[in-house]
Parts: structure tokens; sequence; C-alpha cells
């Protein structure tokens, strides 16, 4: 992943528990990071899955529902004519 330029970084300060500290800093070791990667692969990669989590849910909804999933905004009568 590239850096994002400085003006598009915030600093971020938070407590955690030492036992998970430690865990970030055995994972950044393994991996090659750099602690503040490691934590920022952590964050990206759980949300990523969260988002993943979410599509799936909605697909499942939709699919029990009979509902169409959404595709954009102009909808189509069955001859092909817009809707409004």
């Amino acid at each position: 992943m590239t850096k994002p330029p400085v003006s598009e970084q915030v600093q971020v300060n938070f407590r955690m528990p030492k036992e998970l500290q430690d865990k970030c800093k055995t994972a950044a070791g393994k991996n090659g990071r750099s602690m503040n990667a490691e934590k920022i692969f952590a964050l990206e990669k759980y949300f990523g899955e969260i988002h993943r989590n979410n599509d799936s849910r909605d697909e499942v909804t939709e699919d029990q529902l009979g509902v169409e999933p959404k595709r954009n905004s102009t909808s189509t009568d069955e001859e092909g004519a817009q809707l409004h």
C-alpha cells in the first residue's frame, strides 16, 4: 500500500491493553512492518471484512424478501421505458 501524503493523514493516539500491544509488536516483526503499519493493516483488514459482511447480509435479505438488488437510480419497466 502506498503511503498517503501527509496532508491526508491524521495522528491518532489511543490506549490499548498491553497484551494487545504485545501481539501487535509480534505480528509487526513477523510481517516486516512497523508497529504503525501493522495497526493500519489490521484496521483496514477489519473494516474491509465488515464491509464485505454487510454486503453479504444485504444480499441474503434481498434474496429472502424476493427484492431485486439495487443497481442504479434509474429504473425501467418491462418494455425498457425509464421510470421516474
